[in-house]
């Protein structure tokens, strides 16, 4: 990340990066620099959240530089999310559902919201994971046990 110069109200301001834009790695690159270029953005959206309490929100080329030194430079915090605990826990089962094509634990995993309190009748003596009332009808009841109000 560039050196900051001047923080004042909602405006941050950064040293200018030399480097060679993402967009033209993507462009007129190698395989193995893309391919480079693509495990660094991987390690970044993977490990910010966790490392940095902070997820960058706007990941076109345009903010990213390849450094001479073969680093990564990361420009444009204006669209960034704060993460103060890292990773939702349910990100974990949703990405291996993803890779194992699991449509339905997919689905499941993605419309559940879990919710505070005790376990409602329609649980038993499990937390309640319905999806929020406020959720779509057709997300509230995909398979969902639980009764409104649990």
């Amino acid at each position: 990340m560039p050196d900051v110069v001047a923080v004042t109200g909602r405006v941050l301001v950064t040293r200018w990066v030399d480097g060679t834009p993402l967009s033209r790695v993507i462009a007129a690159g190698t395989d193995d620099e893309r391919h480079r270029a693509g495990l660094m953005l991987i390690r970044l959206f993977a490990s910010a959240p966790v490392r940095a309490h902070l997820l960058h929100g706007d990941p076109h080329p345009g903010n990213f530089r390849l450094l001479p030194d073969g680093r990564l430079a990361v420009l444009d915090f204006g669209a960034t999310e704060a993460m103060p605990r890292g990773w939702p826990a349910r990100l974990g089962p949703l990405l291996e559902a993803g890779r194992h094509g699991d449509a339905t634990r997919l689905h499941h995993i993605a419309l559940r919201a879990p919710r505070t309190g005790s376990a409602g009748p329609g649980c038993g003596s499990r937390p309640c994971v319905c999806p929020t009332l406020e959720a779509p009808p057709r997300a509230r009841s995909a398979g969902c046990r639980c009764r409104p109000g649990t």
